[in-house]
């Protein structure tokens, strides 16, 4: 049902007007009961609607999942270059928003109030440069919560009075439900959408306990959740050494080749890993920090300007690090956090099993390395085809630079070095 006045003109004229209106007003109403997306028919209801208002621009903002921004979702009519990056403008910056979102009250913008209105927005200001001379906005009220506001302009600074404030309430009460379900409709597609690449990463970190032969597939999902330009999986044992350190993405000149750098900058080791929790830094945030961290200036200069890294904590210990680094300084939100927290709880308890595959395997490889040991030295008594033998199979052990190896006489007691071998080769 449509919200139509009362008629208090008797002239055939101006009765046949207002039926027309209504007529126009029910049509939208058809329109957008017809889908579960308003985008489906949204050119149309903006036709109608700018017909109906004489608006040259129509917009349609929603409001934004933690209900702090207005989002430009839906334009028609005449266009603006920043249209092109769909604005988005915290609520609490304006006096006008808190007025539509809060107290639900149209409001209307010509002259010089609307120069003054938001005039310290870029965006705003690129608008009125383009001779858009008229504003007026109404809630987009449903079942008593706002869900976003009906926008229009025009270039005439008189083209909006009471007549066109009314039907443009009558407007916003027949799209309402639409953009209402359109966002509830939006968030469903996108959690089940989630659900199932949460789904697919957990797969794919429990299909293999050589975290090498999956990480490729495994990052490739994570940055479809959570957009970003670098992704780095840490794996480290019980006494925090680096165990593993995989790569995906922007190439960053590190001075030293991990994992023997430091693989993150103590700050946020201590915070992920004695705090157990996340460590994000976005923006100017992130450029003082470079400042302070010589370590950091590689990944500045590759152009990275945000950093979201995440404890891999199963049964309270920590097991490694799932670090996300993006070129967009506005990178990792809330929500980004959120789905990057879940990504990591599910894949934790996969890294752990990994990690002790990964040191049982080289206790493995060690006991057999030590055994060959044994058999070398056993196995002749000419000294220097021991030592040369040994000398190998103790390098693939233990790496050395340098090795000494000094005989003691059992008549006197006293200690001569016989051998000194520098990477396996015999110096002396």
């Amino acid at each position: 049902m449509t919200d139509t006045p009362p008629i208090q003109n008797s002239d055939p004229a101006e009765l046949q007007r207002l039926v027309d209106e209504q007529r126009q007003i029910v049509e939208i109403g058809r329109l957008v009961g017809s889908t579960l997306d308003i985008v489906d028919v949204f050119p149309q209801v903006a036709g109608i609607s700018r017909e109906l208002v004489s608006a040259d621009r129509m917009v349609i903002a929603v409001i934004s999942e933690d209900g702090l921004e207005l989002v430009d979702r839906h334009i028609h009519g005449f266009i603006v270059p920043e249209d092109e990056f769909r604005g988005r403008r915290p609520i609490s910056e304006s006096d006008a928003y808190h007025s539509l979102v809060i107290d639900n009250v149209s409001v209307v913008y010509s002259g010089d109030d609307l120069k003054n209105y938001n005039s310290n927005a870029e965006e705003e200001s690129a608008r009125k440069q383009t001779g858009l001379n008229a504003l007026m906005m109404t809630p987009l009220i449903w079942q008593g919560e706002s869900h976003g506001v009906l926008a229009f302009r025009a270039f005439d600074s008189d083209a909006f009075g009471p007549h066109q404030i009314e039907l443009a309430q009558q407007i916003a009460n027949q799209i309402a439900g639409g953009v209402a379900s359109a966002n509830q409709y939006g968030k469903l597609e996108r959690e089940s959408l989630e659900k199932e690449q949460l789904a697919e990463i957990r797969r794919i970190a429990g299909s293999s306990l050589v975290l090498g032969d999956i990480f490729t597939p495994f990052a490739k999902q994570v940055r479809l959740l959570v957009p970003a330009d670098r992704l780095i999986l840490t794996t480290i044992d019980a006494d925090g050494a680096v165990i593993d350190r995989y790569v995906d993405g922007v190439d960053v000149r590190d001075s030293i080749t991990p994992p023997k750098s430091f693989v993150l900058d103590a700050s946020i080791f201590e915070q992920i890993s004695e705090n157990l929790t996340h460590f994000t830094s976005n923006g100017e945030e992130y450029e003082k920090y470079v400042l302070d961290r010589p370590e950091e200036v590689a990944r500045y200069a590759a152009g990275l300007r945000a950093i979201l890294s995440l404890p891999l904590v199963w049964r309270g210990e920590l097991v490694g690090s799932l670090t996300l680094r993006s070129t967009d300084p506005e990178a990792f939100g809330e929500q980004d956090i959120e789905i990057a927290s879940l990504i990591a709880n599910q894949i934790a308890s996969a890294i752990h099993a990994a990690n002790q595959y990964r040191l049982l395997e080289n206790e493995a490889l060690n006991r057999k390395r030590l055994g060959e040991i044994g058999r070398i030295v056993s196995s002749t008594l000419e000294l220097d085809s021991v030592l040369s033998a040994f000398v190998d199979t103790a390098h693939e052990l233990v790496p050395f630079d340098r090795l000494a190896i000094s005989l003691i006489d059992a008549q006197t007691g006293h200690m001569s070095q016989a051998k000194t071998f520098r990477n396996r080769t015999v110096l002396t």
